[in-house]
């Protein structure tokens, strides 16, 4: 099988390499996995200990709370992210740094609804989306050296993948440096998208001003898209918003006022800037969507791209049909979610995963992994897409189910990836 223009459409470029060369906690799940896990230089920022990609749907009789935690790090800061990076698990020595450990400060009540407590009264340990967020951009940076090494391993995790075009959904000015020296020093060999993001805490205009600036530096293998921002959360922490309750009565959450989002597009657009929003509720796209075009409905034009996007109305779909629109759906989160996926969503179910839906709207889509969340895989996004068929999603009709991984834009060189039985055979550069 030959793949041209081999396309990942999200990912997390820094945190994958981080992932594989740090402290990965994907197979974690009992109490004597404390003992064997392997802890190396990349396992830290500055003292904290960082990992990545606990789920507690695996775990044997290990207590999802800080004072786990505490029992094997009394005294160093524990800093945890869940498998789908929108939670994390501190330890109490992290919670004080913070400020998390006292509910009467002024931090913790801005992050309140994000804290589940005990019935202490005190947080659990875990976090989550603007509170989770919060302590990780308060973590101690890298060293230069050691992001570089994240960089590094990162663009390898996906050229064994085969993947010549990347569109990287949390990148940094920092990281944009490194990449650039590596392509003046011919080591790149990777077309990168970058999209930079926003935060409540941020000066938008200035933000919207530096990635302006990056943007007019872009070169054939580098370019500076726009602004992201995260809108709802997830479904494994039932976080993401839904226009019904989940069975266990929440809702999920948003990150933005209508206002706020208003001004994210308008900045971005008026700038030339793309706009990329994470949503993975029905809900949240129907709001996105209509702000969007209320924006649009003033004459101001620009591109808008839907991440995730798990959940889709019928009535939602239509309404993109007025924008310049791009979805970007990762099939490989079905295989992930489908143990679960139907009791969460319950009638919604039917819109799950509506690539068919937005085939038949003609609304373009494109396939990506959101590495490092899952694997970087061409085929396990073929998988998904044969599988899930049979528990209810209606199929992708088409002819070629590798299309949606191509690049979709011309302004880059061409490749093409040759596969031998799943397993990269060679990538050739035209």
């Amino acid at each position: 099988m030959i793949v041209r223009k081999l396309y990942d459409s999200h990912v997390h470029l820094l945190m994958t390499g981080q992932t594989r060369l740090g402290l990965s906690l994907s197979s974690f799940c009992r109490p004597e996995d404390f003992k064997n896990l392997k802890l190396n230089s990349f396992s830290y920022r500055g003292d904290w200990l960082y990992g990545f990609g606990w789920d507690e749907n695996k775990f044997q009789n290990i207590n999802l709370h800080r004072t786990t935690l505490d029992q094997h790090y009394p005294d160093r800061p524990v800093f945890w992210v869940r498998a789908d990076g929108h939670s994390s698990w501190l330890n109490t020595e992290a919670l004080k740094r913070v400020g998390f450990m006292d509910a009467n400060s002024e931090i913790f009540k801005s992050y309140k609804d994000y804290i589940p407590l005990g019935n202490d009264g005190l947080t659990t340990g875990v976090l989550k989306e603007a509170a989770h967020m919060f302590v990780y951009t308060k973590l101690p940076a890298s060293e230069a050296a050691q992001t570089k090494d994240f960089l590094l391993e990162g663009l390898q995790v996906f050229r064994e993948a085969g993947f010549t075009h990347l569109r990287d959904m949390t990148s940094s000015f920092e990281q944009l440096a490194l990449a650039r020296e590596l392509e003046q020093s011919q080591q790149l060999q990777m077309h990168i998208e970058h999209n930079f993001v926003f935060e409540n805490e941020m000066d938008l205009s200035k933000l919207v001003r530096e990635v302006v600036k990056q943007k007019q530096m872009d070169t054939k293998f580098l370019k500076s898209r726009g602004i992201k921002f995260f809108y709802d959360g997830s479904l494994g922490s039932e976080t993401a918003l839904l226009s019904r309750p989940y069975p266990s009565g929440k809702s999920g959450i948003l990150g933005f006022s209508d206002q706020q989002v208003r001004e994210i597009i308008t900045e971005s657009w008026k700038a030339g800037l793309d706009v990329s929003v994470h949503i993975i509720g029905d809900e949240a796209a129907h709001r996105i969507v209509h702000l969007a075009r209320e924006v649009s409905a003033k004459g101001l034009l620009g591109r808008i791209h839907l991440e995730h996007v798990q959940v889709l109305r019928p009535e939602t779909i239509l309404m993109m049909k007025s924008l310049h629109v791009h979805c970007h759906l990762q099939p490989c989160h079905w295989l992930s979610d489908r143990a679960w996926l139907k009791e969460k969503l319950g009638t919604l179910y039917e819109y799950s995963f509506p690539w068919e839906a937005l085939r038949r709207a003609q609304i373009p889509f494109s396939f990506g992994s959101d590495s490092p969340i899952e694997p970087a895989s061409l085929f396990s996004n073929l998988q998904a897409l044969q599988l899930s068929s049979k528990s209810g999603i209606p199929s992708l009709k088409l002819q070629d189910l590798t299309s949606p991984h191509v690049y979709p834009h011309r302004d880059s060189f061409e490749t093409e990836t040759h596969f031998e039985n799943e397993s990269v055979k060679k990538i050739i550069f035209l």
